[in-house]
């Protein structure tokens, strides 16, 4: 396809002028002209069956023919007749939900037993037993190379291919359709698989193509299987209606697919008509720490899709540990996102949080060791983080802003410089002699538990460091991880979210492809400021100064919207902050009159703080934290103004195809729910495909 709605363009006072060339991470220069148009559907996958041949008319039968002939070598039925009409009696109580296997089963066990387990096995077995030649017998529908070969137009669409049963088979099945060529991505799942390792398919479907589910359209047949499983990964659902299934109608909201369509020439407008439908906002988070994870437990619930780009620069604590000693990545902010964005069991996410107490062990996090012991498992850590996110369902994505490892540096205003990026947040010069910790803060517990035989030495009185001019990366050089850079570029509102001010927000934009993501991208870039300074990091700092700070390393004007609280809190709450010389970041009159950025304000601290309620993690300083509930409130105004300002855009560039878009939605996840009315998209849809034909 040639012709496609172009993205909304940038907010106005974000916008790059035109024929402005933006540097990438490589120094070449990227003109935002030639950016290339986002689109709503970037990879269809499909199935073989039903959907580009006649598998229900051509090799079904053969199926059950073999089937019924082994009940009969296994003694279950006296005549072919006898055998069929028992299984069309299974087939009037249960329909074909419940496959030949099921049928089989049911006749293993109780009084009327016919088979044994063994033997049942054999006749399931027979039944899959489909060989090469009635592979090669098979021919396409009219149309489905020229179809595929059009999705695929100029890189328009990736193809990709779930093949259920064996795989020689069906690699003869592929070349006999002529279409063995044309699929970029191909997953084999085993004769007779569970729904779970059809659903687990389809997460290896979209990693492998290196695209977000949201953006993948899947053409299946059965509304209870393939349909399913692929509602509930998020991709967008196409069912056939061609073959046996078709009479099997959906019986829950999981089963509604996207579309349905009589033949695969029907696919063409149905993707250009997903391109022009309103798109879920696309929402990407950056930064590290405890802030962002609080943000995205709650916009977990808004009906987008949502990325995390996270800090992999920590040094201290149980993740430095784990970084110094096993040299990954560190884990602990990643684990914060993945449990925050999950919809698991609540006890499986105490376990990703839980932190040893006693001994040797203490503050060790189980979820940091069991990232670390997936990244030497499965080969990588972003495999590990894959594999976390599939056992715990997230919400959305997490992704780290780079796989490669290096520290984090500060030039400080007295021409000293720190390494690592425990001591650019910390308030003091580090101590040269200091050991590094295996876990615990504390170095005068000993692995029994009991008193050490001599006295701890007296603490050196600590010097406070200067402050920051400056922080850098002692490998400058440093690649973003690809998927993070993508999720930035086509990202509706980018949000910059609390948290370590250098040593979380800046350090992950000082990954150059990150900075120069953000830079091309054509969505709303929000600032969400912390509610007070940092010791370390922000000292004597005032909320345009932190802004002034962003803007050296982000570019002038790169921010459109700060969200910044505007209340105190009580003084008794307020005064262990005050003490510890940390100070509000409050806006001032002149930033409210501001056209740009747009300042959001309001009360976003959380409400416990109020009556002295202060949660604090594991050897951490207390905190004045947002809430994100409060926090998440305001950041739904700048979404709604967005994607309002992206309907309005889209309103004014004429139609690919003259046919109404769908509203449609699904309840608050990241999926779209099907037409209410299939029968009338589906005529539109055939009338669509006629036209084109002419």
């Amino acid at each position: 396809m040639s012709d496609v709605i172009p993205p909304p363009s940038k907010h106005p006072l974000h916008r790059l002028p035109s024929g402005m060339r933006v540097p990438t991470s490589d120094g070449s220069p990227t003109s935002s002209s030639t950016r290339p148009r986002r689109r709503r559907v970037r990879a269809v996958a499909m199935i073989l069956d039903d959907v580009l041949y006649d598998h229900s008319g051509l090799l079904s039968h053969l199926a059950i023919d073999r089937g019924v002939a082994q009940l009969l070598a296994e003694g279950a039925f006296p005549t072919n007749a006898a055998a069929f009409e028992a299984l069309q009696t299974f087939r009037n109580a249960y329909g074909l939900r419940k496959r030949f296997p099921r049928f089989v089963d049911s006749l293993v066990g109780g009084p009327q037993a016919k088979l044994s387990p063994a033997q049942a096995q054999r006749v399931i077995a027979a039944y899959y037993e489909s060989n090469v030649p009635e592979a090669r017998s098979i021919t396409p529908f009219p149309g489905v190379r020229k179809t595929l070969l059009e999705l695929q137009d100029g890189g328009a669409c990736h193809l990709a291919l779930l093949l259920i049963g064996k795989p020689e088979v069906q690699r003869e099945r592929l070349k006999a359709l002529g279409v063995d060529d044309l699929f970029d991505q191909v997953v084999h799942v085993s004769p007779n698989p569970s729904l779970a390792q059809v659903t687990s398919a389809m997460k290896q479907l979209t990693r492998q193509l290196e695209i977000p589910s949201s953006a993948v359209m899947f053409v299946g047949r059965k509304a209870f299987y393939e349909i399913k499983a692929a509602n509930s990964v998020g991709m967008l659902t196409v069912r056939m209606l061609f073959g046996k299934y078709t009479t099997v109608m959906p019986t829950d909201e999981m089963e509604q697919p996207n579309f349905q369509i009589e033949s695969i020439e029907q696919l063409l407008p149905i993707v250009k008509l997903a391109d022009q439908q309103m798109l879920q906002p696309k929402i990407v988070a950056i930064g590290g720490g405890t802030g962002l994870a609080v943000l995205l437990k709650e916009l977990r619930h808004y009906p987008a899709d949502l990325t995390a780009v996270v800090t992999v620069f920590d040094s201290g604590r149980h993740s430095g540990a784990l970084r110094k000693y096993l040299g990954i990545l560190p884990p602990g902010d990643i684990r914060n996102c993945l449990v925050a964005l999950s919809d698991s069991d609540e006890l499986l996410s105490k376990l990703m949080n839980y932190r040893f107490r006693e001994n040797f062990m203490e503050g060790c996090s189980l979820g940091n060791l069991l990232l670390a012991a997936l990244t030497d498992l499965q080969g990588g850590f972003d495999r590990a983080i894959s594999s976390i996110a599939d056992i715990l369902n997230i919400h959305g994505s997490v992704l780290p802003a780079t796989l490669e490892s290096t520290e984090l540096c500060a030039e400080l205003t007295d021409g000293s410089t720190v390494v690592s990026e425990v001591n650019v947040r910390s308030p003091f010069i580090p101590d040269e002699n200091e050991q590094p910790h295996s876990g615990s803060e504390s170095s005068t517990s000993s692995t029994s538990g009991t008193p050490p035989a001599t006295p701890p030495k007296p603490e050196k009185v600590k010097i406070k460091k200067a402050p920051i001019k400056r922080v850098f990366l002692e490998n400058s050089n440093v690649e973003a991880f690809r998927p993070a850079v993508r999720a930035i570029e086509e990202a509706d509102i980018i949000i910059l979210s609390p948290g370590g001010f250098y040593s979380s927000i800046i350090a992950t934009l000082l990954v150059p492809g990150i900075r120069d993501a953000i830079a091309r991208s054509a969505g709303a870039t929000v600032y969400v400021s912390n509610v007070t300074t940092q010791n370390g990091q922000t000292d004597g700092y005032t909320l345009e100064k932190t802004l002034e700070v962003l803007s050296t390393y982000l570019g002038a004007n790169a921010i459109d919207y700060v969200i910044a609280n505007n209340t105190h809190p009580p003084e008794d709450v307020l005064a262990p902050y005050v003490e510890r010389g940390e100070e509000l970041l409050l806006p001032t009159s002149e930033m409210a009159a501001s056209r740009h950025p747009v300042l959001l304000q309001g009360q976003t601290f959380q409400e416990d703080l109020v009556a002295g309620h202060v949660a604090c993690e594991w050897k951490k300083a207390p905190m004045l934290k947002h809430s994100g509930r409060r926090v998440a409130a305001i950041l739904y105004t700048i979404i709604d103004k967005e994607m309002a300002r992206h309907r309005q855009h889209q309103e004014q560039v004429p139609s690919v195809i003259p046919v109404p878009a769908m509203e449609s939605k699904r309840s608050w996840s990241s999926r779209f729910t099907a037409p209410t009315a299939v029968l009338g998209v589906l005529a539109a849809t055939t009338l669509l495909a006629s036209m084109l034909r002419r």
